[in-house]
């Protein structure tokens, strides 16, 4: 099964789906242990500083506290970005780790 285009040669459909298909089944499971590691490490960073904080925000934002909502809402972001560069950029997960509590 082939299709072709006026710009280019005839591509055999299969064969990329296939292609794609294989991509995606060796890929998907580093990508799932990669968000893993990388989602415990926030889970970690957001816990260490709730028990350092003198306020106890989740009981605050439980409360109706928009203030506090914003605030751990903040935190939870300015922890998550440089965890999701440290994704972004590792090689295994091991970088993920050692480069993400450099970052917390």
């Amino acid at each position: 099964m082939t299709a072709s285009s006026a710009d280019g040669p005839a591509v055999d459909i299969v064969s990329a789906l296939q292609t794609a298909a294989y991509s995606f089944i060796s890929g998907f499971p580093v990508f799932a242990l990669h968000a893993a590691v990388t989602l415990a490490m926030l889970f970690i960073g957001v816990t260490v500083y709730m028990l350092l904080t003198p306020h106890k925000e989740l009981r605050l934002v439980r409360a109706g506290n928009p203030a506090a909502a914003i605030s751990l809402g903040a935190v939870v972001l300015g922890l998550a970005l440089p965890l999701a560069v440290c994704m972004a950029t590792s090689l295994n997960w091991a970088d993920i780790v050692i480069w993400g509590a450099a970052t917390l």
